[in-house]
């Protein structure tokens, strides 16, 4: 079975920046280990994770939804619809 990667926006970023996913798993104050299972959609990314993530990649958060795609701008905006109510 092919490996498929979730989030190609993402990783390429990552080797942009930083050329390893260790070496940024480091600057965000992540285990590589949890990294490559976010990486791999094993585990999710929480909000301030992510927001740590843009901060040191150099993502507006406003552009977030394109390197962590569709599953977490549903998660965040089912959040919002959670805390604030519909139509936020």
């Amino acid at each position: 079975m092919e490996k498929r990667d979730i989030y190609p926006e993402l990783c390429g970023k990552i080797r942009e920046k930083f050329r390893t996913q260790g070496a940024f798993a480091r600057a965000i104050g992540m285990n590589p280990s949890t990294l490559s299972a976010k990486l791999a959609g094993k585990s999710q990314w929480s909000f301030e994770e992510v927001a740590d993530a843009c901060y040191v990649l150099e993502i507006p958060m406003e552009e977030a939804p394109l390197y962590f795609n569709h599953i977490f701008l549903h998660r965040v905006l089912q959040g919002c619809n959670e805390r604030f109510g519909e139509g936020v």
